[in-house]
């Protein structure tokens, strides 16, 4: 028999603070009551949305996994330390495809990855 008590605990502090702040960055998504997920919109293909977050060390599944294409899967029930380090990685990779809004996500996806891109641009 399985004891309340021994199911892993979860303060709704990891949802709040990571939320709000994908909120902040510009991602559309819908708050979830109970779940330890959420599907925020992408703004392009999922799965090159999904790779450059990778790039940057952050995990996700692509919502057509779901038969959600446009969005991704992202799983907060993790540390705080994880929530905190990969809050400057989903930043980066929203601001990066607001910044190529007019190109495609496969003209996007040809890039080695977001630093290079952001590199020759500065130059």
């Amino acid at each position: 028999m399985l004891r309340i008590s021994s199911l892993p605990t979860f303060d709704s502090w990891g949802k709040d603070k990571f939320c709000n702040a994908l909120k902040d960055f510009g991602y559309s998504f819908i708050l979830p009551m109970g779940a330890y997920y959420i599907f925020p919109k992408t703004p392009g293909d999922d799965l090159v949305f999904a790779q450059e977050l990778a790039n940057e060390g952050i995990l996700v599944l692509p919502g057509k996994s779901f038969g959600r294409s446009g969005y991704i899967r992202i799983a907060f029930c993790v540390k705080k330390e994880t929530i905190k380090k990969s809050l400057q990685g989903f930043k980066k990779v929203k601001d990066f495809f607001n910044f190529l809004g007019h190109f495609s996500c496969a003209y996007a996806a040809s890039f080695k990855g977001i630093a290079g891109v952001l590199a020759s641009y500065n130059k």
